[in-house]
């Protein structure tokens, strides 16, 4: 059953890619991630969605976390994440000028 849903979406143009702010956002294994994409356009997108993902984390949890204390990881192509015994699904998407994500907080 779920117990809470939250939802952000952002402008992947209002993502600046100063190395202060993505290490800011990214955890050090999604930093990893980062550096090997080759595009600015893909660089942005992809700290867009964890910015969007990690938000609709945090309205769901309701307690701050550091964005780059949360690492969004990949089990068989889907994005997850682990924040103690808490059971929450994740789901990122890009479009050409937004990024959105959702974070659904399961009843354990």
């Amino acid at each position: 059953m779920v117990k809470n849903i939250g939802i952000d979406i952002i402008e992947n143009k209002r993502i600046k890619l100063k190395e202060k702010f993505v290490l800011r956002v990214l955890s050090s294994s999604e930093f990893k991630l980062f550096n090997d994409f080759k595009t600015v356009k893909r660089k942005r997108e992809f700290v867009a969605g964890r910015w969007a993902c990690k938000e609709a984390i945090i309205k769901i949890i309701d307690q701050p976390i550091p964005f780059n204390c949360m690492d969004i990881f990949y089990v068989h192509h889907k994005p997850t994440i682990k924040i103690s015994d808490l059971d929450i699904k994740i789901s990122i998407s890009h479009e050409r000028r937004h990024s959105v994500a959702v974070a659904i907080l399961q009843e354990t």
